[in-house]
């Protein structure tokens, strides 16, 4: 019996012609086993019960026509011959005339239901218009063919009977080309009408005949170069740059070896192929490709190349010397496909080499071949778009993606909205070429954004039931276990051990980790399952990364051991890190910096082990902040801290240690945020945990906090008291790090207050103290704040040099925090000596930074600066915008010192506008208050005093009733009436 399906529906040798059954039998002929439900859901979706109506249509089908259709519980198949299939592998074999021979019609011509739904109305008429593409290509490469021979008229008309196959999808632009030169050399009436369709795509319609015929004519010498070089199905896209060095490579003669080396489905077969077609006429004697896909023994190597070759080898005689007896003199190139498993056998190509001095190879593996004469080139994923803005067609992953779509949906139009899910598409595979063609069969059936979903989910979807494909190459899963098999047992070991990292590794982590020696990692850098960076950084592709977490999973004792190994290790780690940072000489607090980034996703899991086995406990305060704080992923770390505070028992005893200790981690970075309010209850509560404890080093920790805490709330007076009381237990404990970081704090209060012989002497002996102890970061800190009050006092100049020399510490660490606060610093500096474009511009610079890393404090101060620059310029409704949004964020983070600071801008607007009595009132509420800064309480003064409004001190209230006064009731009445002039403006 025989299946049917071109031109109509048929069961030959059977009297069966229900064509719903015929129609099923042919999907499941040709799509392989499916599972029940699918069947049901694809051909009965309409019917009361599904799986029931199928069972009846396969009790049908097995009465009609005993022995077609088979099925188990879960699945159905069939093994029945089908037409089609016999045509694939014509086309596979490229027997191009009897492929034509054998296309009797369109795919299920006449077959139409009513009730199909729209999936298998879509298989039908995309399987129709694949097949008619096909044979159409196969057409046209017979007509080229026969323009080689210059036989152009009937190349022609070839030619006119693809433009006008029936069946097939339009002809797409690369075959426009074949066409038009086809069409052109034989001078056909069809001619006109294809160079129209060529100049929609933009691309060249210059050619004379005589430019055809001579084109057509060079392929041909090319071609008449002996060779079996596969036919593919589809047309190369992409790797100029890999061809080009290859060819390179190839084209010099002292390189004799040349091993394409990837992982399984990334593209070396079709490269390798490609390369060789380009090289055809270097080759006296031809060029040959030999697939070792299916021999199972290096003994076997001799006589598959042999075959390939045409030679006949004699059993009574060596093969190899009968072999090169052959090759001896002559001059070819020999393309090695698929030779990882048979690595034993690579002492016939020393010998090849060394007794045929004009053979070359070009060989693919998924591992190096070790040899001497060897000259490996690495292959990766196609390249693809970094973001969602770029365009699809320069990046050949996605170039590959659309087209492959094409092939099964030749119609498929790429919509603009659906362009971010091809760009995520091709990232998640990483530009993979063959699960990128994978990922295109599913666009018959899921939009782009399912199929994201499903990559997202897993392996499962990257596959396919295309018969032209090799087993191996139906599935990512099959090309990874295949690989997977030709591991010893400790590779395989390490591998899936490998899986616990995230974002990489370094070699040492893979030793303590997963147990990976040198050697094992070498051996699967070779294997093309892990790269290595020129940093000496390891790294396993994304898709193979999940495989490796499927096979790592299959032992949950494995997983368990290897997540506390790696949690561990990281953890480590970060002890080292921490100790590190105090040590600043010879760079090394930047080197470290550099290696916590790069270990981030690593930290990250190590993170969610610790708070998973509730092991929080283990980890220092410093050591839960370094890594957030200086990748600017704040929050993130809050999100950390918060669940793993989640996890432990506040009333169990043996918890309290973790909890203080987390609780002051907490408030650190609830003051980074802007989370003020927070940050004091936070703090608070950790603090009393800690002091219970009776751990000084804790405590002191709890205590900066706490004097930040009460420094941005604007308490500077119980600010300083904390930061004095830390200092002292600091200096007896002799902790150096302790003794800096209370300095830096008490920097920050002075620059608050009122200049006085305290205060000036407290910064020059701190300033000395803080050089003495060495440690860069915190110099830079301080430095900050000496600059800002060095700007109260009105030593400018000085000013600027100390904040610019705290921002080269800042660059020099690569502490986006303070390069923020320098810039805004800096911007006052300009304001004092009156260079207003100066300072906003660098009002503007810190702007810009603060929105990129989220810092709501410093873009209110910055948007509040701002705007009194812009009413500098006249910019009225500008300048009452930008204070609008300062007073905003001053009220969500719940900050005094920024609301006060924008009351002050706001003043200087309706001063401009003459509103005389409101400016008067912002600004004797900021001179009142106990939390504006030093530097808005000077700028509120010199409003006064350029005004020329009442004297001052009638317009000072008592700073105890200013700090009772409902700041934020107040800011939100400033705020609705900012709008209302906003609109009058």
């Amino acid at each position: 019996m025989q299946l049917r399906t071109l031109g109509g529906l048929s069961l030959e040798g059977t009297g069966f012609t229900r064509p719903k059954s015929l129609l099923l039998l042919a999907y499941v002929a040709l799509e392989g086993s499916q599972h029940r439900r699918n069947l049901a859901e694809l051909f009965y979706l309409g019917a009361a019960n599904p799986l029931r109506s199928l069972a009846s249509e396969i009790y049908r089908l097995r009465n009609g026509a005993p022995g077609v259709i088979k099925s188990d519980r879960g699945r159905i198949w069939s093994e029945i011959d089908c037409d089609v299939q016999t045509l694939l592998r014509a086309l596979e074999q490229n027997e191009l005339q009897r492929s034509l021979d054998l296309y009797t019609g369109k795919f299920l011509d006449g077959i139409v239901f009513k009730d199909w739904g729209i999936e298998l109305e879509e298989w039908v008429y995309g399987t129709r218009e694949l097949l008619a593409e096909r044979v159409r290509t196969a057409q046209l490469s017979l007509a080229e063919e026969e323009a080689s021979e210059g036989a152009f008229e009937s190349a022609a008309e070839r030619a006119e009977r693809a433009y006008l196959f029936s069946g097939a999808p339009e002809p797409r632009p690369d075959d426009l080309v074949r066409l038009h030169r086809l069409l052109l050399a034989g001078e056909s009436f069809e001619v006109a009408e294809v160079q129209k369709e060529v100049k929609a795509y933009d691309l060249d319609v210059s050619l004379t005949v005589e430019d055809a015929r001579a084109e057509l004519r060079t392929m041909a010498v090319e071609k008449k170069g002996p060779h079996n070089l596969p036919p593919q199905a589809t047309p190369f896209i992409g790797r100029r740059s890999e061809i080009e060095v290859l060819s390179e490579k190839l084209g010099d003669r002292s390189v004799r070896l040349v091993t394409i080396v990837g992982p399984g489905g990334v593209g070396k077969t079709r490269l390798a192929i490609e390369v060789a077609r380009r090289s055809l006429s270097r080759y006296k004697d031809g060029v040959y490709f030999v697939s070792f896909v299916s021999v199972t023994s290096p003994e076997l190597m001799v006589y598959t190349i042999a075959d390939a070759l045409g030679v006949r080898l004699f059993q009574q005689h060596d093969p190899q010397r009968q072999l090169l007896a052959h090759l001896r003199e002559r001059e070819l190139l020999l393309v090695l496909d698929n030779l990882e498993h048979l690595l034993a056998g690579v002492g016939l190509l020393s010998l090849l080499l060394t007794e045929a001095p004009h053979i070359e190879f070009l060989v693919t593996s998924r591992e190096r071949l070790d040899m001497l004469s060897e000259r490996v080139f690495d292959i990766h994923g196609l390249t693809y778009p970094a973001c969602e803005g770029e365009h699809l067609d320069r990046y050949d992953a996605t170039e590959l993606l659309v087209k492959s779509i094409r092939n099964h949906r030749a119609d498929f139009v790429v919509e603009t909205s659906s362009t971010p899910a091809f760009v995520r598409i091709c990232q998640l595979v990483d530009g993979h070429p063959l699960a990128i063609e994978l990922a295109a069969s599913w666009f018959r059936l899921l939009t782009p954004e399912d199929i994201v979903v499903e990559i997202e989910r897993g392996l499962d979807i990257l596959q396919a039931s295309t018969r032209d494909l090799p087993e191996r190459h139906r599935s990512l899963r099959a090309t990874f276990e295949h690989s997977w098999q030709l591991l010893e047992d400790v590779e395989q070991t390490a591998l899936r051990t490998l899986a616990v990292f995230r974002g990489g590794f370094r070699r040492r982590a893979a030793g303590d980790v997963a147990g990976a020696s040198l050697r094992v990692l070498a051996g699967l850098v070779n294997k093309s399952l892990l790269t290595v960076g020129a940093d000496g950084r390891y790294a396993l592709h994304p898709l193979i990364h999940e495989f490796c977490q499927e096979k790592l999973a299959e032992d949950p004792d494995h997983v368990r051991v290897a997540e506390e190994l790696h949690g561990l290790y990281y953890l480590r780690f970060l002890e080292v890190q921490e100790t590190a940072m105090q040590d600043i000489a010879g760079g090394i607090w930047k080197d470290r910096l550099d290696q916590q980034r790069e270990e981030l996703g690593n930290i990250r899991a190590a993170w969610d082990w610790a708070v998973t086995e509730a092991r929080t406990h283990e980890f220092s305060r410093n050591t839960l902040l370094w890594p957030f704080t200086f990748v600017n992923s704040l929050k993130e770390g809050a999100d950390f801290i918060a669940q793993a505070i989640a996890k432990l028992d506040r009333e169990d005893p043996t918890h309290q240690p973790s909890l203080g200790h987390l609780l002051v981690a907490q408030a650190q970075i609830q003051l980074w945020l802007s989370e003020i309010r927070p940050a004091h209850n936070s703090v608070r509560e950790g603090l009393n945990i800690l002091k219970v404890q009776d751990d000084l080093g804790d405590i002191m920790k709890g205590m900066l906090v706490q004097g930040w805490a009460w420094w941005f709330t604007g308490d500077y007076l119980n600010a300083k008291a904390t930061f004095e009381e830390g200092l002292s237990m600091a200096r007896n404990q002799k902790d150096t790090e302790a003794i800096i970081y209370f300095l830096v704090g008490l920097s920050a209060v002075f620059q608050e207050l009122p200049d006085s012989a305290e205060s000036r002497d407290y910064h020059q002996h701190a300033l000395d103290e803080v050089r003495a102890l060495g440690n860069a970061f915190n110099l830079g800190n301080y430095l900050v704040h000496f600059g800002a009050y060095l700007v109260n006092i009105g030593r400018l100049e000085e000013a600027e040099g100390q904040l610019r020399l705290g921002l080269d510490h800042a660059r020099e660490m690569g502490d986006e925090l303070i390069k923020r606060y320098v810039l805004h610093y800096l911007g006052r500096v300009a304001w004092r000596a009156r260079s207003y474009e100066k300072a906003h511009q660098r009002f503007a610079d810190a702007l810009l930074l603060a929105e990129e890393h989220g810092d709501r404090v410093t873009e209110a101060y910055a948007l509040a600066n701002l705007s009194r620059a812009t009413v500098a310029a006249g910019d009225l409704p500008f300048a009452i915008d930008l204070v609008r949004r300062s007073l905003h964020i001053g009220q969500t983070i719940d900050s005094p010192r920024v609301m006060l600071a924008a009351l002050v801008s706001l003043a200087d607007i309706r001063r401009a506008q003459e509103s005389f009595e409101e400016a008067v009132q912002c600004l004797k509420l900021v001179l009142s208050h106990p939390a504006t800064e030093q530097f808005y309480r000077d700028e509120a003064e010199q409003i006064l005093e350029v005004t020329g409004l009442q004297t001052l001190p009638a317009y000072r209230v008592d700073a105890e009733c200013a700090a009772n006064v409902n700041l934020e009731r107040i800011v939100r009445e400033v705020s609705v009436r900012l709008t209302e002039l906003l609109v009058h403006e």
